[in-house]
């Protein structure tokens, strides 16, 4: 966590990260926080870092819902997320 964020914030920003449905943003804002803090990053590198993060995540986590949800054979499923770079 950012040395900058007391941990009443840190446990606030759970919270309402919660509340917006941002489940990746709320595991990996720590270390980019971190990352931001000791590389100078502008505020706005930091959000967009984030967002890309969560709509990767959200697009990794519907491409396996859809294969789960396609009841391919397993051989074909692997196939699908190599390729996809999952």
């Amino acid at each position: 966590m950012s040395r900058n964020a007391p941990a009443i914030d840190a446990q606030r920003l759970s919270l309402i990260l919660n509340d917006l449905r941002l489940p990746a943003i709320k595991l990996i804002w720590p270390d980019f926080t971190t990352r931001a803090d000791k590389e100078g990053w502008p505020g706005a590198r930091l959000l967009a870092a984030l967002a890309e993060h969560e709509i990767a995540e959200r697009d990794r986590r519907r491409i396996e819902r859809h294969l789960g949800e396609a009841r391919l054979p397993p051989v074909i499923g692997r196939a699908i997320l190599r390729k996809s770079g999952l």
